[in-house]
């Protein structure tokens, strides 16, 4: 028997992404997005480029610091290629 999740409000934000969306926002090879689910902030993949996604981040008002997960759908460099710099910044 697979476990269940009980969500009443799940709210997905795109923050990086192959197509504009949002002209205030970068766009690039890749995607992420922050997931809020059950008072969880969770950054789902990174995007292709550290600096569009923090740059993104930044502009959308998400602090890095209150992420409280990190999921990589998959070890491709769209998905995974701001990892390193999100890391640094809340390390810091």
């Amino acid at each position: 028997m697979e476990p269940k999740i009980k969500a009443k409000n799940v709210t997905l934000i795109t923050i990086y992404d192959n197509y504009q969306y949002n002209p205030k926002l970068k766009t690039g090879w890749g995607f992420s997005c922050l997931v809020k689910v059950n008072g969880k902030n969770i950054l789902f993949d990174t995007g292709g480029n550290d600096s569009i996604l923090l740059g993104n981040m930044e502009k959308m008002n998400i602090d890095p610091n209150q992420i409280d997960i990190v999921v990589l759908s998959h070890i491709h460099g769209d998905h995974t290629g701001g990892l390193t710099e999100f890391l640094e910044k809340i390390a810091m």
